[in-house]
């Protein structure tokens, strides 16, 4: 079971590399994301080429409120870091 389980959060957790780096790359490069079906837009968004120095102070800011969120809850991410006593 506990395999079964461990394959499934593994492939999970596989979806952002798998969406995410696409996306990354049409950030950088400039594009257009979207569905695509039989060879048609069902919908799309142009991206503007960011380059690779704007594209790495874009992620950056964007990962600060996260961190912020992180450093607020700092007492709440050390209690689960306990080990449980028996």
């Amino acid at each position: 079971m506990r395999r079964a389980v461990f394959a499934l959060l593994s492939s999970i957790a596989a979806i952002p590399r798998s969406v995410l780096g696409p996306l990354a790359g049409a950030l950088v490069e400039g594009g257009q994301i979207g569905v695509r079906i039989g060879g048609h837009w069902l919908f799309s968004v142009p991206l503007p080429a960011l380059g690779w120095e704007r594209f790495f102070f874009v992620t950056t800011f964007a990962g600060f409120p996260a961190i912020g969120l992180l450093w607020l809850l700092r007492t709440q991410v050390r209690a689960h870091d306990q080990p449980a006593s028996v």
